[in-house]
């Protein structure tokens, strides 16, 4: 009897092991698994897959393979993948994992690839208001992270910063200002000022990427113009030589030095900005300008190192030369700021000085448009017709009429139908404005923000984000409220202003907002995103 189990169970065993030795489709180890998978995506959207173990049961990494592979790119889990189609409809993917030990075993993961259901809505156009504490379901903060759609103009705010967790003792992280482009060049990173003068980049999706160690204070920071992990800065409150920080990386390398020169408007004997004025010791454009679009050009104001105001020079990158500059004793006194156009023709120093206000000189300084009679909230952009463009408001003959001016053109345009509360109205917008041109790409629009102190707040206009077609009776489409409260602390609530910055594209828009408490320590940057042609190309 003991011999006749006995020879059952080996029967048996050999039964089982003969079976496990059999690979097929999905055939399993007693080591690892991988199973056939059904999987849905979205046309253009990334797609994590998880393809199986990442180990065998004795801890061994398992190496996977998948066909075809031209729309996969494993990722740093290695038993995963990031998989993106372009095209509807089913695909499938063969999939192998090996331990290296034990007989491969495959499986297969059919995708089906669907159109994405549009979100899109058009923005509202045109004088309206909107009281965005009225919502019940308004939340009373947003944590970091935290969205809110609001359910008039049906945009979407995302607050970015979390001081507490990202900035070691600081109370507020923000944007910088709506004259610099806080987003890199393929939009996957984003510039912040901590309240202790450093900066720091975000990942477009909130998440905290790092400290820069380097940069810091009024240091000119931004974004190379085609790398999008290259910072460029000089020293804090300029210097005579400007720098590349490579994020990934953290190297740093000098990449202008005012003081090893090429050649000074052609001389070659001429190689350092001393040779113009010895007592050179700063080049920066205080903090509020840029260079051209394709970053080749810089206009920067010189001064001495007690920041004596020494003159204007228009700096060429490429050719590391100075191909125009203007002594103080030509100009007058120290502008405000100063900053290239995007198309490098010219250079625009700002000033409160009676008879020079702003100005935009050519490269060499051999001539000048007369912008506006004083300087003001301002930007540089470029008009559908590719000439350079700024727009302020004047307070000193309308009150705060905004205005474009077509440099190239010498053509002023006053935007009438901004000049009211109401749309029936005839007095100014009765806030104060930022402006953002940096969306290169999508010329002839701007991006107002404004801010006021104003109680209650009862105009259109007020604690805005707007776009504004540059044209006389332009479109205006609202984008969002900016949920501020600068009544609360008027007048002490500087970093609390809303100073939006739009991304090349007008499709992305980060700005800072206390969220209706009103404090410089109440302040975080938020971000809103766009479809393509919510902001139409004209």
């Amino acid at each position: 009897m003991k011999t006749l189990v006995y020879s059952l169970l080996v029967l048996l065993f050999l039964s089982c092991s003969s079976k496990n030795d059999d690979t097929s489709i999905n055939g399993n180890t007693d080591s690892y698994r991988l199973k056939d998978q059904n999987i849905t995506a979205i046309q253009n959207e990334s797609k994590k897959i998880t393809l199986g173990d990442l180990k065998n049961s004795s801890g061994n990494i398992l190496t996977y393979t998948v066909t075809p592979d031209s729309k996969i790119t494993f990722t740093s889990e290695k038993n995963s993948i990031e998989y993106t189609s372009d095209q509807i409809g089913i695909e499938t993917l063969n999939v192998t994992a090996t331990d290296g030990i034990n007989t491969p075993i495959t499986a297969k993961i059919n995708i089906t690839v669907k159109e994405a259901e549009s979100t899109s809505f058009d923005l509202i156009e045109g004088y309206d208001f909107y009281d965005p504490k009225s919502d019940p379901n308004s939340p009373t903060v947003l944590l970091p992270g935290e969205s809110y759609t609001n359910p008039h103009y049906k945009t979407t705010v995302r607050r970015l910063t979390n001081p507490t967790q990202d900035g070691a003792g600081v109370s507020f992280m923000v944007n910088e200002y709506s004259r610099k482009q806080s987003f890199n060049i393929d939009d996957t990173k984003i510039l912040i000022y901590a309240e202790d003068g450093f900066y720091h980049v975000y990942n477009i999706d909130g998440s905290h990427y790092k400290k820069l160690q380097g940069p810091a204070g009024d240091c000119e920071i931004d974004w190379h113009t085609t790398d999008p992990n290259i910072v460029i800065y000089t020293d804090n409150n300029g210097g005579l030589k400007y720098y590349e920080l490579n994020i990934l990386t953290d190297e740093v390398k000098t990449i202008i030095d005012f003081t090893k020169l090429a050649d000074v408007k052609g001389d070659s004997n001429m190689t350092s900005i001393k040779q113009i004025w010895p007592e050179a010791a700063r080049a920066w454009t205080k903090a509020e300008g840029t260079s051209s679009k394709n970053g080749r050009y810089r206009g920067l104001q010189i001064e001495s190192e007690g920041f004596s105001f020494l003159g204007l020079i228009v700096y060429d990158q490429q050719e590391n030369a100075i191909v125009g500059y203007l002594d103080k004793a030509d100009y007058g006194d120290k502008p405000d700021h100063v900053s290239m156009s995007p198309s490098g023709d010219y250079i625009v120093p700002s000033s409160t000085q009676n008879g020079v206000g702003t100005r935009a000189y050519t490269r060499d300084f051999s001539s000048y448009v007369q912008l506006h009679r004083t300087s003001e909230h301002s930007d540089l952009g470029i008009l559908p017709n590719g000439h350079d463009v700024y727009i302020a408001a004047d307070y000193q003959d309308n009150e705060g009429q905004i205005f474009m001016y077509d440099i190239q053109a010498n053509q002023k345009t006053e935007f009438n139908h901004l000049y009211q509360y109401n749309s029936g109205g005839d007095k100014p917008i009765n806030a104060v404005n930022h402006y953002s041109l940096k969306a290169f790409n999508k010329p002839g629009w701007a991006l107002l923000s404004t801010y006021s102190s104003a109680n209650p707040l009862n105009e259109w206009a007020q604690n805005k984000l707007i776009a504004i077609e540059l044209k006389q009776d332009g479109r205006i489409l609202n984008i969002s409220n900016t949920y501020g409260d600068h009544a609360k602390f008027p007048g002490k609530n500087y970093w609390a202003e809303t100073k939006g910055s739009v991304n090349r594209d007008f499709t992305k828009i980060i700005f800072t907002s206390t969220w209706f408490a009103g404090r410089n320590e109440d302040s975080n940057a938020y971000i809103i995103e766009l479809e393509p042609n919510q902001v139409p190309n004209l």
